[in-house]
């Protein structure tokens, strides 16, 4: 084994690529890593896309109509009228194909961490989303409502020990 002394100090020398001819920095491209780096940082929303498009979905099932279109955004006088029966309605129709049907069994479709990923993709968009729902006054985060906790547990359940997906 090769030791140096404690008070020897190696000092590695610093690679420096050379810049190939007419490949100097230019103003125009300057611009455009600026450009670049700008458009990076201003991203439009840290909510994954996805977490828009099941509020969509959502949305249209509550409001019993079609698909809004991508870009469609909510007021939050429409999204603070969301309550935990409407969510768990929601949930019922994405795991059994209906909503007013009484969860028993393996869920057709889906599985309860399904539903913790929608729960966690509407509460993104709920205003005063750190606000536990207040079932006697109605205000707060449906998706933090007991109701809606116990209904997700309720399916765990019903997937049985194996869950609702095939072992690896």
């Amino acid at each position: 084994a090769f030791n140096l002394p404690s008070t020897t100090t190696v000092k590695m020398p610093i690679i420096i690529p050379k810049q190939k001819e007419g490949d100097a920095a230019s103003p125009a491209s300057t611009d455009e890593s600026k450009a670049i780096a700008a458009a990076a940082a201003a991203k439009p929303s840290p909510v994954p896309k996805r977490y828009n498009t099941i509020l969509r979905d959502f949305m249209a099932y509550h409001h019993q109509t079609t698909m809004y279109q991508e870009g469609h955004t909510f007021a939050d006088a429409e999204l603070l009228e969301i309550t935990p029966d409407h969510i768990i309605r929601y949930f019922t129709m994405k795991l059994y194909g209906d909503g007013d049907v009484v969860p028993q069994g393996k869920p057709l479709k889906g599985s309860h961490h399904t539903l913790d990923y929608y729960k966690k993709a509407i509460s993104s968009f709920i205003p005063n989303k750190q606000q536990p729902w207040d079932n006697a006054i109605k205000k707060g985060n449906p998706t933090r409502a007991k109701v809606v906790n116990k209904f997700i547990h309720r399916i765990r359940e019903l997937e049985g020990d194996e869950g609702s997906s095939k072992k690896r």
